[in-house]
This record gives structure tokens, sequence and C-alpha cells, in this order.
């Protein structure tokens, strides 16, 4: 019958047209469900409402690609692994209990420390690379960058002489870090017979792309006698005698002696723990008091130390009674540090931020000429460095504190980045730092408040566009 033919014939395209459909249904409702439980996990787990509302925007407006992005590069597996480290473990990881004092103890300064600023390569390696080939039981290093070329060589010639003495040799590279040098120094000092190992390496499988979370510290003890702490990376160009100009890294470094060196051990000790599983044992050296200078490990991570080098900068803003004066490669503050400078200069606090004036990430400093009107209208100083591009990162509160270390002040340091701070009381280096920076400022040149509104229209474009994805740069 022509009817039940007919009848016959669309059953059989429905079901045709179902059976096609329904895969692109049962797709689209997998990829709009993955979209949402990533956003959801952002707007759970996200601590940055401009983070959370980028990634969430991201992963609703891109499907599959904002979810894989997220899934690969926002989640943060440092904390979780960190704990579980712990529980492992069944004690406290020793740089975690420090930024446990920092946190909970008030009064946690170690005295009778002597610190020594070592300025530019020039300083730095040499006490270095002497402190290792003297060294009789340990050598900790942690390093960002750390090139096996010139005075590299030095240093992998130092480390590989050590350890065939049979002193305890570690060497901590980051993985990223680990990257920008020609030829991996991790591969160089394997052949050489030092024990070395990539802080958070770089794989697929299992996901660890840690691009933006970067053990940034740069630290050497030597003996539990000695300790290195600052900005500098280990390479050529912080070398800055006839050197030409464009190339040059103005850096500086801190040698620590006392009670703080013992301090400073334990991030590394605890960084090792955190990259191999393997505790470290304890030096047998006596730290004694040799100084006048009070000092305070402040370290800061991903893991369970977010935010504290921020709110020691807060703190150190808000308790200077006459001066503070910053100097850093990278400025992008957060909002509560812009409204401690603010504040500081309404109370009558004389501010200063020295910057380059040629950085090597002209992006960040196209976002930071952005927001310098907000600090130039209540009346701080900002001024551009003539010269090398200088890395030394560096706050100076009165004439008895300095904060000192691998900090920058941007987003990436203060909320993604492993990194250390060394705080210290002392008139004496309050002092030598406060005369180095006014050799500084005599060649540097002051930014207005005229001239930072007197931008041309596509560069206050450019700059304003740069300084939208600042939390990222």
């Amino acid at each position: 019958m022509p009817g039940l033919e007919d009848a016959h014939i669309v059953g059989k395209s429905v079901d045709g047209l179902l059976t096609a459909i329904a895969p692109g249904v049962l797709l689209a409702v997998a990829v709009t469900l993955l979209s949402i439980v990533s956003a959801l996990h952002a707007l759970l787990h996200k601590r940055d409402p401009r983070a959370a509302l980028g990634w969430i925007v991201f992963c609703i407006a891109v499907p599959v690609v904002g979810a894989i992005g997220y899934y690969l590069l926002g989640i943060n597996r440092i904390k979780a692994t960190a704990n579980r480290l712990r529980r492992a473990s069944g004690i406290e990881v020793e740089s975690v209990s420090v930024a446990d004092r920092a946190v909970h103890n008030h009064d946690d300064r170690t005295s009778g420390n002597v610190v020594r600023p070592l300025f530019d390569g020039e300083a730095a390696y040499p006490a270095m690379l002497e402190a290792i080939r003297a060294a009789n039981e340990t050598v900790f290093l942690s390093q960002y960058i750390f090139e096996s070329r010139g005075i590299g060589g030095e240093f992998v010639e130092s480390l590989a002489a050590a350890a065939h003495s049979g002193v305890n040799v570690r060497v901590l590279i980051d993985g990223v870090g680990d990257l920008y040098a020609w030829g991996s120094i991790v591969r160089i000092l394997r052949k050489r017979g030092v024990e070395v190992v990539k802080f958070l390496p770089l794989r697929l499988l299992p996901p660890a792309l840690h691009l933006n979370l970067r053990n940034h510290r740069k630290i050497l003890v030597v003996d539990c006698n000695v300790a290195f702490v600052g900005g500098m990376n280990i390479r050529n160009a912080c070398i800055t005698t006839d050197r030409a100009e464009s190339r040059a890294i103005k850096d500086v470094n801190f040698a620590f002696r006392g009670p703080i060196v013992a301090d400073i051990e334990s991030v590394f000790r605890n960084d090792w723990y955190y990259a191999t599983g393997v505790r470290l044992g304890t030096t047998e050296s006596v730290v004694t008091s040799m100084g006048d200078a009070d000092c305070r490990v402040t370290i800061d991570g991903p893991d369970n130390a977010t935010d504290i080098l921020s709110l020691r900068i807060q703190a150190a803003i808000s308790l200077a009674k006459w001066r503070v004066r910053l100097q850093t490669p990278y400025f992008l503050p957060t909002r509560e540090i812009i409204g401690a400078l603010q504040t500081a200069v309404l109370r009558g606090v004389d501010v200063e931020i020295v910057l380059p004036f040629r950085s090597n990430l002209p992006y960040v400093h196209w976002a930071t000429r952005n927001m310098l009107w907000e600090l130039l209208q209540y009346g701080a100083r900002v001024y551009y460095q003539s010269g090398p591009f200088d890395h030394s990162k560096l706050l100076i509160a009165d004439d008895n504190y300095c904060l000192v270390g691998s900090a920058n002040i941007d987003p990436r340091s203060l909320r993604l980045n492993f990194e250390i701070g060394v705080e210290v009381w002392s008139d004496s280096l309050a002092a030598s730092m406060n005369q180095h920076l006014d050799e500084i400022l005599e060649r540097s040149s002051e930014l207005t408040l005229a001239q930072a509104d007197g931008r041309s229209f596509v560069v206050r474009i450019r700059d304003s566009a740069a300084w939208l994805m600042s939390p990222y740069l």
C-alpha cells in the first residue's frame, strides 16, 4: 500500500537522521560540559578575580582549546604536591616552617649576621667560586639561568672538582630557566659527575607544562658557613667590564655569614626535597654570631607561601618614617603595593622608584608606563637609569632596613614564581645601598607627570594594551 510504503520510507529517513545527529549532539553536550566544568574549577580555585575571569571567558569562548589550556597551564598542582610530600614524610618541610614563622611569628629575626653586597659579576662570581673551591662538606646551588660558557664553565669546573673531592654537591636548575642557555647545563654537569636535577621539568605525559610556575631563587650555600642570595644568574652578561652596553646586565648579590645561613640553607633543602623526594642530611658545621645585622628569610611561591613577600613589601612601606627607595627591573605592583606607596607619600614619606631606561622585556616596560601616573600624581618620584640594563632588586626603608633577594615587583614574582627574600636590619648595609642608589640617580633622568601624560595617542594605546595583560606577563 502506498501509504504504508511512504510511512516506512519516512521512518527510515528519520532513523537515519537521528543516527547522523546523535554523535554530533553527544559531542556538543560533552564539549559544553567540559567548558562548564573547567570554568567552574577556575571560579572556585583562582584567588585573583582577573585570572579567574580570564580563564572562565577562555574556557567558554574557545571550547575544548580553552579547557585543555586551563588543564595544562591554569591548574596549580604545586600546592597539592607539596602537601602530599609533607603527609608522606610525616614531618614539616624545612622551608615551609620558615614560611610559617614568617606568618605567625612577628619577632623571628636572627641576629649576629654579616651581610656584604657584591656588585656585578666582577665582585660576585670570584667570591662564589672561592667559596665553592674551599668547601669541605656541602655545596648547595640553585639557579634559574646557568650558562655553560665563559664564567659558567668556571663554575662547572669548580663544582665538579668539589664533587670529586668528596664534597656533597647538589645543584637545582629550573625547568624553564634551563631553556634560556645554549646547551643544557644539566647534561653538562651530569657528565662531570655533579648531582643536578631540574625543578619542575617540562613534560607532556603526564602533563607538566609549568611555564608560569618557576623556581626563580638564586641561592648558593657552602658548608652552612656562607650563603649568597640575590637576583644574579650565572651568565657572561653580568660581567660588565669591556662589554658593550647593550649586551651587559648589571646586578647585585649579597654574601651572608652568621646564623641566617642555616635558614637560607633550609630553603634549598626544601626545594631539593620537593624536586627529588629525597631529604638531604644535616650539615655538621656550627654557625656562630659574627656581626651586627638582624636578618629574616622570607620565601614566596605557589605552594604554601603565596603573597608573603608582597605582604612584607607592604609592611616595610607602611612602617617607613621618612624614605622608601625601590629598585627593580620589572615594576608591575599589586593594587595593595600601589596603595601602600600612595599612602606613604601622603604621610610625608619620600618615595623613589628606580627603573631601567631600556628593558630587556619591552612589553613589561610599556605596561609599567601605563600605571606610573598613579604614583606620580601623588608625589612619588620615578627615575629611569641610563647605561646597561640593571637587573637588581632592592627595597630600602629609612636608614636601617633593606629587602634583598630574587623577586621583582610584578605578578610573576609575587604570585607565580618560587622566590626568596632576605630582610636585613643594618645601619651599615642601608648606608652602603643608599650610597649605591645615590650614585645611580646621578646618571638617571626623572620622569614627570607631564611626560607620562604627554605620550602620544598611539603610544598610550600600546601601553594600555600591554598593561591589560600585566597579570600574565
